[in-house]
């Protein structure tokens, strides 16, 4: 099975040992270095209680040192097999702190799950999660899965009953399928050693795996108070996809949400990339794109290739 067909059938696949040792203890310090700042006392010496526990796209892209272990050649490399050699690297990054949503969610939520041309064979938005520490029974730090729940069920996503109001849509039928189909899936945890990345579709139920609540105690919404130094959870995680138009369908959904996160991606251009991040992108030959990049006009009668509408839900 090529990675490619083991990304179609599982909906992830792991890309083996893309740090060594020394490069994830580096990163973890960087981390801690960044929160730090992040969360620091302001001049009026008030602490801030609202501590932030996500460094988005913006700080990502004016800081090379966050940025550039993220394209490393053989983790490209490894991307390219499943994607294809001109995938797009999509200006969309994230890095969590000691978060730990018991949440199962997929990636591709926000367009909802009803739109048919998300169950496409060629529509393959993905997340690469990047975990820079081991799974751990008390404190947790990684990702658990549904292998398969990408897929649609065996009554497909085409109806044989045409309704005006599900134009471009999945039936309610087929929608009850993929819930009760999801309920009967095998949950796994994907047990990554530190130094391996996971590469999941973005219709992929996933959640992070959960820390023992019973043996710590909860902060905020998600985090653990008082984690151990070694034990603090971070996550990187960016956007990528193969390059074709769903590519660009997605990229102009992304543009309507008018959220602040998606918008200063929007706004990013690559001439004003530190110098480091343009040489790496030229060297690995990186298809580095903003959603304002991809953006597309929308109308009512807007289709794939293969004749399937396209609906932008608000």
């Amino acid at each position: 099975m090529t990675k490619r067909e083991e990304f179609r059938k599982n909906g992830y696949v792991i890309i083996k040992n893309s740090f060594e040792k020394k490069e994830i203890e580096d990163l973890r310090s960087l981390c801690f270095e960044e929160f730090k700042k992040l969360n620091q006392i302001d001049d009026s010496n008030e602490i801030n209680l609202e501590i932030q526990r996500q460094i988005f796209t913006k700080s990502f892209l004016q800081n090379p040192n966050l940025l550039n272990p993220l394209f490393k050649k053989s983790i490209i490399d490894e991307v390219k097999k499943v994607l294809g050699d001109d995938y797009i690297s999509f200006a969309d990054f994230q890095l969590n702190n000691n978060f730990h949503s018991p949440i199962w969610h997929t990636d591709s939520q926000s367009i909802g799950f009803s739109t048919k041309y998300l169950y496409h064979q060629s529509f393959n938005i993905a997340k690469i999660g990047f975990y820079l520490q081991e799974n751990d029974n008390t404190y947790g730090g990684q990702l658990d899965i549904i292998p398969g729940s990408h897929l649609p069920t065996f009554l497909g996503v085409s109806s044989p009953i045409k309704l005006k109001s599900r134009y471009g849509k999945v039936s309610h039928l087929q929608l009850l399928a993929l819930k009760i189909r999801n309920i009967f899936l095998k949950k796994i945890s994907i047990n990554v050693a530190p130094g391996d990345l996971v590469l999941f579709h973005g219709l992929l139920w996933h959640r992070s795996s959960q820390p023992d609540w019973s043996k710590v105690k909860q902060i905020d919404r998600y985090g653990i108070k008082n984690p151990p130094l070694n034990k603090t959870k971070f996550m990187f995680q960016w956007e990528v996809s193969e390059n074709n138009e769903f590519a660009s369908y997605y990229a102009t959904h992304q543009l309507r949400r008018n959220h602040k996160k998606f918008n200063e991606a929007a706004e990013i251009k690559l001439e004003n990339l530190h110098e480091s991040t343009k040489a790496i992108f030229k060297t690995h030959n990186v298809n580095f794109k903003t959603y304002l990049d991809l953006k597309i006009p929308i109308h009512n009668k807007l289709k794939s290739k293969d004749g399937t509408p396209i609906i932008f839900n608000n």
